[in-house]
C-alpha cells in the first residue's frame, strides 16, 4: 500500500504543466528535494547500459554496418555482440542456457533424493512420486505444443506411442497443477495422501496402449535415426513399469502386456542359449561354421519365390 496525497493538499508552486520545459522541471526538483539529490547523482553516476555502449561503438567504428545509431540502439545485445565479433574476426562465446521443463527437473530431483535420503517416510514419499512424474511426463510428451520432454520419452521417427491420454472433459492444467503441488509437498517432507494422488491420476488419465507401434518403421529408418531409437528403447520399459505400478491400466491390458513380455523373454532366452555369434556383413561368417560352396541359383519358375526389396529411408 502506498501513500496518496489529495490534490487539495498539493501546493500550486510544485505543479507542472504538460508544456513545462525540462529545465524548469529540474529547477523545481532541486528546490523540492534540495541539493542532496544533486550531490547523490554526481557521486553515483548512472552508467550507460552495455547494449547502448555496444551500439555506439558499432556506429562509431563500423560506419558501413548499414544501420543508423537509432536502429542499432533498438537491437538486442546478442545481435550487437555478433556484429562486433564478425567485424573483429573473433569467435563469439555462446553459453547454452536452454531451460529444462519443470517436470524433468522434478523427476531428476526425485531420483536423486530417493537414492540419497535415509530410509523413512520422506524417502518413501519421494520413491512413490518417481513413477507419478514419469507417467505424467509421458502423457505430456505426446500432447500438442509440448517440447523439451525427449529425455523422458523420445519421439523417434515412424514409431507411434501415446501410452496415456486425458479423459474427455478433464482439464489438463488442473492435473498439472495438482501433480506439481503434491510433488513439492513431498519434497518438502510433508505428509502425502497417496490414495488421493492415485485416484486423481486414474480420474484424469487412461491407458491407450502399453506397447509402441513400430509398423511404420523399418531397419532403414531405425538405422538413420539410431540415437532416437536407442534412447526410446531404454525409456519404454521405465514408462511401462511406472504405468503398471500406479495401476493406471486395466487388468486386461496388464495381462496382455505381461504375456507379451513373457513370450519375448522366452524367445530371447532360447536364442541366447544357442550361443550364436552372427555375422555382421557379407563376408563375415558366424560361429556355426556354415559355409555355402557354390552360389545358389534359384529356379525362376518356382512360384513360391518372392523378391525382397530392402527399403531405403531418405530424409528429404
Amino acid at each position: 500500500m502506498g501513500l496518496s496525497v489529495s490534490r487539495a493538499s498539493l501546493k500550486q508552486k510544485w505543479l507542472i504543466a504538460d508544456d513545462t520545459s525540462d529545465k524548469d522541471v529540474l529547477a523545481k526538483v532541486v528546490k523540492y528535494l534540495g541539493a542532496v539529490l544533486i550531490e547523490y547523482a554526481e557521486n553515483n553516476k548512472i552508467d550507460t547500459s552495455p547494449r547502448l555502449s555496444q551500439a555506439r561503438w558499432i556506429n562509431k567504428n563500423m560506419p558501413d554496418c548499414g544501420f543508423t545509431l537509432t536502429q542499432l540502439e533498438k537491437k538486442g545485445k546478442r545481435e550487437l555482440d555478433k556484429m562486433r565479433a564478425t567485424f573483429e574476426n573473433k569467435e563469439l562465446y555462446e553459453m547454452d542456457l536452454s531451460s529444462k521443463r519443470s517436470i524433468i527437473v522434478a523427476l531428476d530431483e526425485s531420483i536423486r533424493l530417493s537414492e540419497q535420503l535415509p530410509a523413512g517416510t520422506h524417502r518413501d514419499n519421494i520413491v512413490f512420486f518417481t513413477p507419478v512424474l514419469r507417467a505424467v511426463g509421458a502423457w505430456l510428451s505426446r500432447e500438442p505444443e509440448q517440447e523439451g520432454l525427449s529425455s523422458l520419452l523420445e519421439r523417434p521417427y515412424a514409431a507411434v506411442w501415446a501410452p496415456l491420454k486425458l479423459r474427455e472433459g478433464m482439464d489438463a492444467s488442473k492435473l498439472r497443477d495438482f501433480v506439481s503441488f503434491q510433488t513439492f509437498q513431498a519434497m518438502q517432507g510433508n505428509q502425502v495422501d497417496k490414495k488421493l494422488v492415485l485416484n486423481t491420476l486414474r480420474k484424469y488419465l487412461f491407458v491407450t496402449d502399453l506397447s509402441p507401434d513400430y509398423s511404420r518403421s523399418n531397419d532403414s529408418i531405425q538405422k538413420y535415426h539410431t540415437d532416437q531409437y536407442e534412447r526410446f528403447y531404454k525409456q519404454v520399459p521405465t514408462v511401462q513399469d511406472a504405468i503398471i505400478s500406479l495401476g493406471l491400466c486395466t487388468k486386461l491390458q496388464e495381462y496382455e502386456y505381461l504375456e507379451e513380455a513373457k513370450l519375448a523373454n522366452a524367445e530371447l532366452a532360447m536364442f541366447e542359449s544357442f550361443n550364436y555369434v552372427c555375422g555382421t556383413d557379407e563376408f563375415d561368417y558366424s560361429m556355426l561354421n556354415i559355409q555355402v560352396e557354390e552360389d545358389y541359383q534359384p529356379n525362376p519358375s518356382n512360384p513360391n519365390l518372392r523378391r525382397f526389396i530392402e527399403p531405403i529411408y531418405v530424409d528429404f
